[in-house]
């Protein structure tokens, strides 16, 4: 045959087999066909397959497993502890399916159907590269608005991703509420990171005044502004996200601030030659800087502080901080748990993170901590103390792989459950402190009829406070300046403040003209009818609330020792120094309400402290007082309870 028909032959054949091949990879799979796809997986996987199949597994680099001691009966293999553990997640292993893990190319490769990939996605996600994305959300409300959607009740929760967008919703329809700058970082673990949206505002810090007489006899003043600063204003979000050991928890540092456009004070007099040329900005700011942590997926409440904001008054700031895992495809990363039925009428099932070390629970109960059976019997045996029933229908699992127990229970059962973990120091970051705090004022008349004299420097429970709350908030002459409330760790320090930066003179100098005549050798002549006052030497002052605390818990868990220094520095009236007709040398005069103590509260207490009077120049002679509240609130924002808490 001709080589070249055969050479056409050839092609011809490719072609077709190539158009064949195109078709089908383009025609969708049948529903229960098997599909070829990889997996990136990070190596931490391994050490889960071997904590899952080694009773001696033990992580520190040199234990006895890694030294390549033989194994008898040999391990499972990674292949059929994975197959294992996605099979009880739901994914199924139909004749012919496959898994196949490649440790140095960090990757699996799974032969599944579409379905069971899509399961097989959701399980092994924990396993892949990841990154958090961090959320912050600022808003200000009018202080009537904050009142009547009861915002003092959120400060300080952890919202669920349906309760933030619920609450997300009625802000944004509410009037009186604004919904500002969200900034969002998505960075690596243990990276920090910012996010800013500004604008920078320069101003000078020192001004060169000189008087002068005109060719024709009028004078003047020339002002000459140096050495300018730089404010940046907008908003600023720095945070540094880590996962905690625990994996559906995550701390935050955060050092967020909100900076608003400034208002402006004139320094020279009014009607002077120098009016509206020796202007200082003072700059509204709502920050705080905090350690916290949350259950992925979650929201924290933060806010209280009122800025005096330009053109729009008084406002109550708020921050909300959402933080998450997501995959490098942007999906969020989903928690993949055994399939289970539902469970009977009157019984839920909860998950409760476990410390590494409820190893020991086991030990002290007797029983080998490597078994998650007798870890198990451990748990049981603690819940049993602690008078929890286990009706028909519930149980206790421990899963090792994410070192949770799973209860089934009844939802009374599963609270005193979680009083146990917390009481014997089982649960992860077991706690963090929500501090609650107000800053009050009173006019004389009303701090008598309400006995507040009496009532300082006491501690009220719960039920108490709320009394007495209800009372402060119907009383006329009583007022409720702030709210600032916060999130910390235990023994991390806190701050949140609202406040406006007044910049002002130190000292000014008083320039008269010079009139110099070059044909003697006389001194100047100083014509002090023409004279020009120099603001020198600018201070800062911050105006508002700040707050301070380093909060720590006593080894038995029943009392709260708080390091507190807050402070209330109100607008200043204003004082001119200058003779008449010499300009404006004014100063400002600061009411100042603070405290700088250390006290001890019971978790959930609330103390009142304070009583000081300052003359207010806006309202007149009040009464100034300061309460405070801790609580105990679980990583899910719960309360908790202690039983040393009366």
């Amino acid at each position: 045959m001709n080589h070249s028909v055969v050479r056409h032959c050839r092609a011809a054949a490719t072609s077709f087999v190539l158009a064949a091949a195109a078709f089908a990879a383009a025609a969708p799979a049948a529903a229960d066909a098997l599909v070829d796809r990889s997996y990136p997986v990070l190596p931490t996987i391994q050490e889960a397959h071997l904590q899952s199949v080694d009773p001696d597994y033990d992580s520190n680099p040199n234990a006895p497993w890694r030294l390549g001691a033989p194994r008898d009966p040999p391990l499972p293999s990674f292949e059929d502890w994975f197959r294992g553990y996605t099979a009880e997640r739901g994914v199924t292993w139909p004749e012919g399916s496959s898994l196949a893990w490649l440790p140095l190319l960090g990757r699996i490769d799974v032969r599944n159907t579409e379905a069971n990939h899509a399961l097989f996605r959701r399980v092994v996600a924990r396993w892949q590269p990841q990154q958090i994305r961090v959320s912050l959300q600022f808003a200000s409300a009018a202080p009537a608005a904050f009142r009547e959607l009861g915002l003092e009740d959120a400060l300080g929760t952890s919202l669920s991703p349906d309760e933030w967008a619920a609450l997300r919703a009625r802000l944004a329809a509410h009037p009186g509420v604004e919904l500002r700058d969200c900034p969002t970082v998505l960075t690596h673990p243990g990276t920090t990171d910012m996010a800013k949206g500004v604008s920078e505002v320069l101003y000078p810090t020192e001004f060169a005044v000189e008087p002068f007489r005109g060719a024709d006899g009028k004078t003047g003043v020339r002002v000459e502004p140096q050495e300018f600063n730089t404010r940046f204003v907008g908003c600023i979000a720095q945070v540094t996200p880590n996962v905690a050991p625990a994996e559906q928890w995550l701390s935050l540092e955060l050092t967020p601030a909100a900076v608003f456009p400034p208002s402006w004070r004139d320094f020279a007099a009014p009607g002077s030659p120098a009016e509206g040329a020796l202007r200082q900005p003072f700059f509204p700011v709502f920050s705080l800087a905090t350690s916290v942590d949350l259950r992925d997926g979650r929201t924290l409440v933060f806010g209280g502080v009122v800025v005096d904001e330009p053109e729009k008054g008084s406002r109550v700031q708020l921050l909300f901080v959402s933080a998450e895992r997501v995959l490098l495809d942007g999906r969020p990363l989903p928690f993949a748990v055994p399939v289970e039925e539902p469970p009977p009428p009157g019984l839920e099932t909860r998950r409760f993170a476990i410390l590494r070390g409820v190893g020991d629970l086991a030990l002290r109960a007797g029983a080998d901590p490597a078994s998650a059976t007798n870890v198990v019997l451990a748990l049981r045996e603690l819940a049993g103390d602690a008078n929890v029933d286990w009706p028909d229908g519930s149980f206790v699992r421990f899963d090792r792989i994410d070192w949770t127990a799973v209860v089934r229970n009844t939802p009374e059962n599963l609270d005193r459950f979680r009083r146990v973990l917390v009481r014997n120091r089982l649960v992860p970051f077991q706690f963090q402190f929500r501090v609650r705090t107000r800053f009050l004022s009173a006019t004389p008349e009303a701090f008598e009829a309400l006995m507040l004299s009496g009532k300082l420097g006491s501690s009220f429970s719960p039920d108490d406070w709320a009394a007495l709350r209800a009372k402060l908030d119907v009383t006329p002459g009583v007022e409720t300046r702030v709210w600032p409330t916060l999130l910390t760790r235990p023994g991390s320090s806190a701050t949140i403040k609202g406040v406006t930066e007044f910049v002002y003179p130190t000292e000014y100098e008083v320039k008269p003209l010079v009139l110099v005549d070059n044909g003697t050798n006389a001194p100047p002549v100083m014509d002090w009818s023409v004279a020009a006052v120099e603001p020198q030497e600018f201070n800062t002052r911050e105006v508002g609330q700040i707050v301070q605390l380093t909060p720590t818990l006593s080894s038995d868990g029943g009392r709260v020792s708080v390091d507190l220094t807050s402070s209330l520095v109100l607008p200043p009236v204003w004082k001119d120094y200058a003779a008449p007709g010499f300009g404006a040398m004014e100063q400002p005069f600061f009411p100042d309400f603070s405290a700088a103590t250390s006290l001890d509260l019971l978790p959930g207490y609330t103390a009142l402290l304070g009583g000081a009077i300052v003359d207010d120049p806006a309202t007149g002679r009040h009464h100034e007082f300061f309460a405070i509240g801790v609580d105990l609130v679980g990583l899910d924002g719960e309360p908790l309870e202690h039983p040393a808490t009366p």
